[in-house]
């Protein structure tokens, strides 16, 4: 890293990360795997997926009126902290057939390194990543795939940068519900779309 400029040198395999850990992920909820139509040609299922693919192999979630239809996706789960009901896949974004953005939130006790494998499981197994890089009131972690480049990167969507920004935070002050805050032991959200955060200072 040197400066806003983030070489590709320097990203480590995302695939790499899933395979040192060994064991499942032990997270209360995590992406679950294919149970219905396969995935398009290119094999996605998260981040970048056609909306047919990722349609097929998550379910649609429901938080009562609060979502527009097509933008929440279980597993849903009641929070541990304060009994409320969430999804794991919530602010779906949708654009040109594909699937461009999302949330995924977690269980208020689940830890940064859990949460990681989580968001490795959305993204093309080409995907390399940077360094973490830790702020005040979150930590932003990105990633270069060049399977997104490719595939996003004809028009309409005419993104050919194959960059992905990740933002983990644990939630709303207490003392200030405007304020996120981060705790490595408590990550409750990780934002997950196609625009990184170079420069790490976003939040």
């Amino acid at each position: 890293m040197t400066g806003t400029m983030l070489r590709a040198t320097s990203f480590l395999s995302a695939a790499a990360i899933l395979a040192a850990c060994g064991a499942t992920p032990t997270a209360t909820i995590s992406t679950p795997a294919p149970t219905t139509a396969p995935a398009a040609a290119d094999n996605l299922t998260g981040l970048g997926a056609t909306d047919t693919a990722f349609n097929a192999n998550h379910t649609y979630g429901s938080l009562g009126t609060i979502a527009t239809p097509g933008t929440v996706y279980g597993p849903c789960f009641t929070r541990k902290d304060d009994g409320s009901k969430d999804c794991m896949f919530k602010a779906v974004r949708h654009g040109d057939g594909r699937v461009l953005a999302f949330s995924l939130d977690f269980q208020s006790d689940t830890p940064l390194a859990v949460a990681e494998s989580d968001v490795i499981r959305q993204l093309p197994r080409d995907a390399t990543y940077g360094p973490l890089m830790v702020q005040t009131h979150c930590a932003v972690w990105n990633f270069m795939s060049p399977t997104l480049a490719s595939l996003l990167g004809t028009p309409p969507i005419g993104d050919k940068t194959g960059m992905v920004g990740v933002e983990f935070d644990s939630g709303p002050a207490a003392s200030d519900p405007t304020v996120n805050t981060y705790n490595t032991n408590s990550v409750t959200r990780a934002i997950m779309s196609t625009t990184a955060d170079l420069s790490g200072t976003a939040c």
